[in-house]
């Protein structure tokens, strides 16, 4: 076995001898690799006491400057995520927003309809009550002509002079209806 000569530098596989410094790239049939030279893995030509100490105090300046920079990126890095997490706890917040108002815009809707269903019951029972009133109307004319109102005191007006109003048509209560419980 060899010792390794302090005049050499360390053996490199043939492609990194012709490409030092450069990026060297291998593709193969289910992959592509990439390989970027570093500083670090360059050695001097030059063995001398104060080469190898002006060597080791780039070393440690380059890797100083090298932290440095890992540390730049992974501030950035942490200031864009916490961007992104802004905006996705904004858009989730929208999103609630949304959804609210499509349920608060539903239920609206369905208040709507249910007053015009009622509504239109109304008017379809008010119909349905002319139309009996003018029904019997017609075939007991006698009878409701030669009417008079109801004598009990709990239908009469408050004071004698005040005149009674009749309604046409009558209250509409759905108070025992069994299709409401």
């Amino acid at each position: 076995s060899r010792s390794p000569s302090p005049n050499r530098d360390r053996w490199v596989p043939p492609p990194g001898r012709s490409t030092k410094l450069q990026k060297f790239s291998w593709q193969g049939s289910k992959g592509r690799l990439e390989i970027n030279s570093t500083i670090d893995n360059i050695v001097s030509d030059d063995v001398g006491d104060e080469d190898s100490q002006t060597n080791e105090h780039d070393k440690q300046n380059q890797q100083s400057q090298i932290a440095n920079v890992l540390k730049e990126q992974d501030e950035k890095l942490q200031n864009e995520i916490q961007t992104y997490e802004k905006r996705i706890q904004g858009l989730i917040e929208n999103v609630g927003m949304l959804k609210e108002r499509a349920r608060n815009r539903l239920n609206q809707e369905q208040a709507d309809q249910l007053r015009e269903d009622i509504n239109s019951s109304i008017r379809d029972l008010e119909q349905s009550q002319r139309t009996t009133t003018t029904t019997t109307a017609n075939i007991y004319p006698s009878r409701l002509s030669q009417s008079s109102p109801p004598s009990r005191d709990n239908h009469r007006s408050a004071s004698a002079d005040e005149q009674r109003n009749y309604r046409a048509t009558s209250k509409v209560s759905f108070k025992d209806d069994p299709l409401g419980e």
